[in-house]
C-alpha cells in the first residue's frame, strides 16, 4: 500500500488525507498582482485530521471537528463545532484563517516537497488557503472513541 511519506509517491483523496496529521505551516494569500504564503509561527500547533467523513482541527487556541466529505480534489466542510476560548496575536490569526478556508466547499492537493508531503487547502473564494506539512504526530487521538462514564444509576452511594 502507498501512503503519504511512505515511498515519496503521493495518493489522492481520502486515503492520502487521513494517511497522517496536517501540520499548519503556512496561509496563503491570492490577489490580482500577487500570490504570498506567510509562515505560521513554529512554536504554534495548528493541524488537521481526517477520518472518514469527519475532520478534527486545532487552531492552536481552539479545538473542533465537523463532517467532511472528501473528493479527489475537494473537500466539502459541513457545519464545523469548535470550543471557544478568545484568541488573539498570532494564535489568532491563524484560527481566523482556518476558520475563513474550512467553510463549503475547498479545493485540495497534494504535493511532494524536500521537507515531506505538502497538503494545500484553498478557500471556495481561491483568495485564500492553508499549507499544512504531513505530521503524524499532530492530532494522532483525535479520533480515539471516548471513554464510557457511569450512568447516575450505578454510582455508589452512602447509605445512613
Amino acid at each position: 500500500r502507498r501512503g503519504v511519506g511512505l515511498d515519496r509517491r503521493l495518493d489522492l483523496g481520502a486515503e492520502a488525507l487521513e494517511a497522517t496529521g496536517w501540520k499548519l505551516v503556512g496561509l496563503n494569500s491570492k490577489t490580482a498582482t500577487a500570490n504570498t504564503t506567510t509562515a505560521v509561527d513554529p512554536t504554534l500547533t495548528a493541524w488537521v485530521r481526517f477520518n472518514g467523513d469527519e475532520v478534527a482541527y486545532n487552531t492552536s487556541c481552539n479545538v473542533g471537528g465537523g463532517s467532511a466529505q472528501v473528493a479527489d480534489d475537494t473537500i466539502t466542510f459541513g457545519a464545523l463545532r469548535s470550543t471557544l476560548v478568545f484568541c488573539d496575536g498570532p494564535s489568532g490569526e491563524t484560527e481566523q484563517a482556518m476558520n475563513a478556508v474550512m467553510q463549503g466547499t475547498t479545493t485540495y492537493k497534494i504535493t511532494d516537497d524536500p521537507s515531506g508531503a505538502l497538503l494545500t487547502i484553498t478557500a471556495q473564494d481561491g483568495a485564500s488557503g492553508l499549507q499544512f506539512t504531513a505530521d503524524p504526530t499532530v492530532g494522532g487521538d483525535a479520533f480515539a472513541p471516548a471513554t464510557a462514564t457511569p450512568s447516575a444509576g450505578t454510582t455508589a452511594s452512602p447509605t445512613s
